[in-house]
């Protein structure tokens, strides 16, 4: 049965903002609730755009927190149903139908109401919020990390944040960074017998290319070795390797039962388990000629001793046994039946 992996997310080099920081022009005092134009005037690849036109441009200095990153970060206010907004610019046209991976930090300065929200937007025209990206209303009074993972709806050369709130609310943010995910294709694997592992990339990562020659996102591995495989995701180039490789001794495990044992006796008196196999899991059962349950056990020591509920001997005859199992390292989940018979002497 082939294993199926879907990878996910974590980071190495993508396209950036050009003052994700939010960092503004030497020598720029605390400036609050200051227009845009004034806003635009103290800092550079960042422009405010809202209606409210209220925003602040802050240090550790200014009586309003400290920032996440670097020196500045940036305040944002809505007032009765009126928005304000910043378009932050990227160094790279963000594609259209592309995707791309963003992280950014918020906090709550103060609000009147809890019907407020922060959205992103992607938009080549600066002057304009553009097509929503992201939007959350979970924004605690501490610096709290977004991830943003889109697909652009269309070219944009700006990431827009803009914030709309019922009442008066003020938030901040800092810390805007386009980011690579990590390329993990699972751990190594060992299988005894059979090598098959099928691995599939979703479909935003591209140019996928293996060390074997395959190409493309999925790949069919047969054969023990170690494979690499480099793909991109936007202009982010990303690695990973795995290795695979076959054990035949992992599917002969010894693996024995009594098939007769005395409720009398001190040396033929139990029934337990042995084996030298290594486990993943495994149920025992036993049952009575009527297919009454007398015993279960999910340990591989455990030990039966043809007793009942109670510590009661049961009867003299013929048991049914039954073990479930799956051992470990085998490269697939199987489970395993062992059945068999047992006679209860006195």
């Amino acid at each position: 049965m082939a294993l199926v992996l879907i990878i996910g997310i974590s980071k190495l080099q993508a396209q950036a903002f050009l003052n994700g920081g939010l960092e503004a022009k030497t020598g720029t005092a605390c400036s609050v609730d200051v227009t845009n134009a004034i806003f635009n005037n103290r800092i550079e690849h960042v422009i405010g755009l809202g209606v409210v036109s209220k925003l602040d441009l802050l240090t550790d200095q200014c009586g309003l927190g400290v920032p996440r990153e670097g020196n500045y970060f940036v305040g944002l206010q809505a007032e009765d149903g009126k928005t304000d907004a910043i378009a932050i610019r990227v160094d790279q046209t963000l594609q259209s139908r592309k995707y791309y991976y963003l992280e950014f930090f918020a906090r709550l300065g103060e609000s009147d109401t809890p019907d407020y929200n922060l959205a992103l937007g992607i938009n080549s025209n600066p002057n304009f919020h553009g097509e929503l990206l992201y939007t959350t209303r979970d924004i605690p009074q501490g610096w709290r990390r977004y991830e943003v993972f889109f697909r652009a709806p269309g070219n944009g050369e700006y990431i827009t944040v803009l914030i709309e709130s019922k009442g008066k609310t003020r938030i901040f943010v800092d810390g805007f960074k386009m980011i690579c995910p990590g390329l993990d294709i699972g751990r190594d694997t060992v299988f005894c017998e059979d090598v098959r592992k099928e691995i599939v990339l979703p479909e935003y990562f591209s140019d996928a290319s293996w060390s074997d020659g395959q190409t493309g996102n999925k790949a069919l591995f047969t054969r023990p070795g170690t494979y690499g495989i480099s793909a991109n995701f936007g202009s982010c180039a990303l690695f990973d390797s795995i290795t695979i490789d076959l054990d035949p001794s992992l599917c002969t495990c010894i693996f024995d039962l009594p098939n007769i044992i005395s409720n009398s006796s001190a040396t033929n008196g139990q029934l337990m388990v042995k084996s030298n196999c290594k486990f993943k899991s495994f149920d025992l059962s036993i049952f009575d000629r009527w297919g009454n349950l007398v015993f279960a056990a999910n340990d591989p020591e455990s030990i039966w001793s043809g007793q009942g509920a109670g510590g009661r001997p049961l009867e003299t005859g013929v048991y049914q046994v039954l073990v479930e199992y799956a051992l470990q390292d085998t490269g697939n989940e199987q489970i395993r039946y062992k059945y068999q018979e047992l006679v209860l002497v006195d």
